[in-house]
């Protein structure tokens, strides 16, 4: 394993291809900035990104530049970590967003274009933020957990993410995610979900989806938690409650604004620790990415990874 501080994970798979065809105009721009002193590491299967990250930050990586979207980030940062704590707490994330979700590119406000985020990633400091922890039933329903950066999303966001993966991504992300979710918004069944924020007492709801939110945008510029900052040692909790087809449609493009939340039919609550039941069969998606089904449990890890990026200003978003 080569001792360089450096490393680009690249997934040349990322939205829908962009990434791997401007492989060849990036890789001056990364030798412009690094001098050569950095590996790059491409990726050609799902978690190669997470083993290539445990790999390079138990060898001393102190930089890990992840290069793709949401999914790709996920891995790296998965990667970074053993068990609930850091493989290597000195190394530090940069973010080169080439995603069709692109939700936490834009929670942290990163520039549009990668020469800007990387000179971003040379010239700025690392600021912690917060990581999520989801302990989860895997397809084959064994338990297992997955960290993730920018949300978790049950019942119609998992719908969404799913249908989105299986053929609409080439649409770009506004496009692909806001059709999906139209179709999804009049014909999703509601479904009865048990939770439990922090040590309060569990109740039962009949929902449409449960957004848990790290940062304040997902999915090709949906403000879903539009209130939600991931230096903030919380996450926030949506709920979105059964409701009439017009009322979906009447609500459904204010997710882009963020005013869906001064609806009646959606509540957003701040919380530390989540549980959520079913006795239906309830998918999960956490970052795009689609992990398994209900039971789980969410548990925020405060200022526990440092990313290289603009200081974040609360409220702000």
């Amino acid at each position: 394993m080569s001792v360089s501080n450096t490393h680009i994970i690249l997934n040349p798979a990322a939205g829908g291809g962009k990434a791997g065809r401007i492989r060849q105009e990036l890789i001056p721009e990364i030798e412009k900035r690094f001098n050569g002193d950095y590996v790059l590491h491409v990726t050609d299967a799902p978690l190669d990104a997470t083993c290539i990250a445990r790999d390079v930050a138990g060898a001393g990586a102190q930089l890990i530049i992840a290069a793709g979207g949401d999914g790709t980030v996920q891995e790296v940062v998965n990667g970074m970590f053993k068990g609930p704590v850091p493989v290597n707490p000195s190394c530090e994330l940069g973010i080169l967003n080439f995603g069709t979700g692109k939700g936490f590119a834009q929670t942290l406000a990163l520039p549009s274009s990668y020469r800007e985020q990387l000179d971003m990633i040379v010239h700025s400091t690392a600021s912690p933020v917060d990581v999520g922890l989801i302990r989860f039933l895997d397809t084959d329903s064994k338990p297992c957990y997955r960290f993730f950066i920018s949300e978790c999303q049950i019942g119609i966001g998992s719908a969404v993410a799913e249908r989105v993966h299986r053929g609409f991504k080439l649409l770009g992300g506004k496009l692909a995610f806001g059709t999906v979710a139209a179709a999804q918004a009049i014909c999703y069944k509601a479904n009865n979900i048990t939770l439990q924020l922090d040590d309060q007492p569990p109740r039962t709801e009949k929902l449409i989806g449960l957004v848990i939110g790290n940062g304040s945008y997902c999915a090709g510029g949906m403000r879903l938690t539009p209130l939600a900052t991931p230096d903030d040692g919380y996450l926030d909790v949506l709920c979105m409650h059964d409701m009439s087809i017009t009322d979906r449609l009447l609500n459904f493009p204010k997710i882009y604004s963020g005013k869906h939340i001064h609806s009646k039919h959606f509540t957003i609550r701040q919380s530390k620790k989540i549980r959520l039941t079913s006795d239906e069969a309830i998918m999960i998606e956490a970052d795009g990415e689609m992990l398994g089904s209900l039971p789980c449990e969410v548990d925020v890890l405060p200022a526990i990874l440092k990313i290289k990026h603009k200081a974040l200003i609360h409220g702000n978003n």
